[in-house]
C-alpha cells in the first residue's frame, strides 16, 4: 500500500484527487497539505511513499529540495497544468519521480502513478518539438542514467567504480553528442529519451540483450505539456 500526500490548496481537487484514489487498490491519502511552510514539516513527520504535488507559484526548486532533505525515499510527482522551462530542468535534477498532465485521462494518470510507486520515472515531455536521438554506448547510458537520478560526480564514480576525471570526460562527451548546455538539461534529456532512443553496445555489453540494472527500469513519456 502506497501512503500519499497531496499538496494543494484546493480542496475540490484534493477531494477529486482522493476520490480517484480510494477506488484503486494500492493506494491510501494519509494527508493533505495546503501550506507550502507546513509541507515539509509533514513531509518528514509523516515519510510517506508518494507526494502528489498540484504545481502553483509557490512550488519552487527550494521546496523540492527541502522535500528531499526530509524525506528522501518520498518518490514527489508534480501534478500540473503548466510548468516553466526552468523549473522543469530543476525538478529533474532535484529528482522529480514524475510530472504528469492535469488534463489526462484517469486511467493515464492512475497508470503512471503504480509505474512510479513501484520505482519508475513517468515524465510527460515539458517542451514541445521533435526528440533528438543519438547512439550511445553502454557506459554512457549508465552516466545519463545516473544524472537523470540526480546523483553528483562523486556519487556516480563510486557507483560505476570510476575515477572522477572519467566520469567528467565521459560527461564531456555525452554533452557534445546531445548537444545540451549544462546539467539541468542532460538529466532532463536522459529522462526523455533513455529508452527510446536505444544505446549503441560496446564489448562488454553482451550484444545487448541483457539490460544494466544501473539503468532505470522504464521512461514513461507521453504528450507535450502546453
Amino acid at each position: 500500500m502506497a501512503r500519499v500526500i497531496v499538496f494543494t490548496d484546493e480542496p475540490v481537487a484534493a477531494q477529486g484527487l482522493a476520490a480517484v484514489l480510494s477506488e484503486q487498490n494500492g493506494f491510501e491519502i494519509t494527508a493533505v497539505c495546503g501550506n507550502s511552510r507546513e509541507l515539509a514539516r509533514v513531509i518528514g513527520a509523516m515519510q510517506p511513499d508518494l507526494l502528489v504535488v498540484d504545481f502553483r507559484e509557490n512550488v519552487s526548486g527550494a521546496l523540492l529540495s527541502r522535500i528531499a532533505e526530509e524525506a528522501p525515499k518520498c518518490r514527489v510527482v508534480l501534478w500540473v497544468r503548466e510548468i516553466p522551462v526552468e523549473l522543469a530542468y530543476q525538478a529533474v535534477a532535484l529528482g522529480v519521480s514524475g510530472i504528469l498532465k492535469k488534463t489526462g485521462p484517469p486511467e493515464t494518470f492512475l497508470g503512471h502513478l503504480r509505474r512510479i510507486a513501484a520505482g519508475e520515472t513517468c515524465i510527460e515531455p515539458v517542451f514541445a518539438g521533435p526528440i533528438k536521438t543519438v547512439a550511445l554506448t553502454r557506459r554512457e547510458s549508465q552516466l545519463l542514467a545516473l544524472v537523470s537520478r540526480g546523483l553528483k560526480n562523486r556519487e556516480i564514480s563510486r557507483t560505476l567504480s570510476l575515477s572522477p576525471g572519467t566520469v567528467k570526460v565521459y560527461l564531456s562527451r555525452l554533452f557534445h553528442k546531445t548537444g545540451v548546455r549544462d546539467r539541468y538539461q542532460l538529466a532532463l534529456y536522459g529522462v526523455r529519451n533513455l529508452g527510446l532512443a536505444g544505446a549503441e553496445p560496446d564489448s562488454h555489453s553482451m550484444n545487448g540483450r541483457r539490460r544494466d540494472p544501473a539503468l532505470p527500469r522504464s521512461l514513461v513519456v507521453g504528450e507535450t505539456l502546453n
